[in-house]
């Protein structure tokens, strides 16, 4: 089974919500959220619009958050409500692959991003 076709899956889609009860990573409020849009199949048109290759990715929205100093500025994308519980998953799915990555690869990874990166990085030789 391709990885594209697992976004319409609910058993991955359940899996993803076990993982993230599991680990802490939930309101209670983004707990009912998660649990109302898995039992509601809200994923499927989306789901099915990427796997047939018809959906585009609308333009994510940019958010300018001040930092703690507030001299400085922050920026931020986000995508619309259903992009972004898709990308979500794809991220949560690529986990199971963490192993195929390359060493100096650090999207998509568990436990291993920017932090990981930059001490790699200034400790080379």
């Amino acid at each position: 089974m391709s990885i594209l076709n697992e976004l319409r899956n609910e058993k991955s889609w359940n899996n993803f919500f076990q993982y993230k009860i599991d680990h802490s990573l939930l309101t209670p409020g983004e707990e009912k959220y998660f649990r109302n849009y898995i039992e509601h199949k809200k994923y499927l048109p989306i789901a099915n619009e990427i796997i047939d290759g018809t959906y585009h990715f609308s333009p994510p929205t940019k958010y300018l958050i001040n930092k703690i100093d507030k001299s400085k500025k922050r920026v931020v994308y986000q995508y619309n409500e259903h992009e972004t519980m898709i990308l979500k998953l794809l991220s949560f799915l690529l986990y199971k692959y963490d192993n195929k990555f390359a060493p100096n690869c650090y999207s998509f990874r568990q436990n291993y991003g920017v932090k990981q990166a930059i001490f790699n990085i200034t400790t080379t030789r």
